[in-house]
């Protein structure tokens, strides 16, 4: 609670009378501020960010860019799990593909996106084009399938490389 409180406030008393006995762990899915932290008490603060390379491999995949593209998702996957990226990558097209959307029709990240990412998304939409997205989105799908079910030819590595040459 980010309010004062008394429940709070004994919260707090009962965690650092008794810290030293075992380990507490508090999350937040935003960063807390100063006297928010300082509110706390004696704590550690653990801070666990997306990696910068993921959003730059996203922003890189469209059509004549393979070398760049495929160098930048090696680098990723270099600071992330290659599982965590295949996810992050079928997350960044179903975006791409639900911006046409209005009002209800909109997927929640649509709806929470900030003017740039949503201008920077749409530049991206365009230089794909509608079909190439649509037929990217059904092979990250199969891959998926495939994925799940054990049936992958090759490493999920060597398949996302062979799916951005295919872009």
């Amino acid at each position: 609670k980010k309010k004062k409180s008394k429940e709070r406030d004994i919260l707090i008393s009962f965690l650092e009378k008794n810290s030293s006995l075992l380990p507490v762990t508090l999350w937040e899915s935003k960063t807390l501020t100063a006297s928010e932290l300082k509110s706390l008490g004696k704590i550690v603060e653990k801070k666990f960010d997306f990696p910068k390379e993921i959003f730059s491999f996203l922003d890189s995949i469209t059509a004549e860019n393979e070398k760049r593209t495929i160098s930048l998702f090696h680098k990723t996957i270099d600071v992330e799990e290659t599982e965590f990226v295949f996810f992050m990558m079928v997350r960044h097209f179903r975006i791409l593909l639900s911006l046409g959307g209005k009002g209800e029709n909109q997927i929640d990240e649509v709806k929470r996106l900030a003017p740039w990412q949503r201008q920077r998304l749409e530049k991206q939409k365009s230089l794909l084009g509608k079909e190439r997205l649509l037929d990217f989105y059904n092979k990250l799908f199969a891959i998926e399938k495939d994925l799940k079910t054990g049936k992958l030819a090759v490493s999920l590595e060597n398949t996302i490389d062979f799916l951005l040459l295919s872009i």
